[in-house]
């Protein structure tokens, strides 16, 4: 798996990270944003959009992830919900 711009959780239990490994809604390959506990279980994909996500960024009250990316061919930042 290639990871990049890797992030830890606020409480430290968590590693947040942009991958090209996952596949989105239509099957193709590119960088989406990526979980895992410290001790490397429960690998989760927490985006499947066509477009690039990177840079995940977790809220201090580890409500929500933040993290850039060019949907809609612009590119923004987006957020969404921290998943226990």
């Amino acid at each position: 798996m290639k990871k990049k711009d890797a992030t830890w959780s606020p409480d430290g239990e968590y590693i947040i990270f942009a991958a090209a490994d996952g596949k989105d809604s239509e099957n193709f390959s590119n960088y989406d944003i990526w979980m895992v506990s410290k001790e490397g279980r429960g690998l989760r994909q927490l985006t499947t959009n066509g477009s690039l996500d990177a840079l995940p960024v977790v809220s201090h009250d580890q409500a929500s992830i933040y993290f850039v990316s060019n949907r809609g061919f612009v590119e923004g930042i987006w957020k969404i919900p921290f998943p226990f």
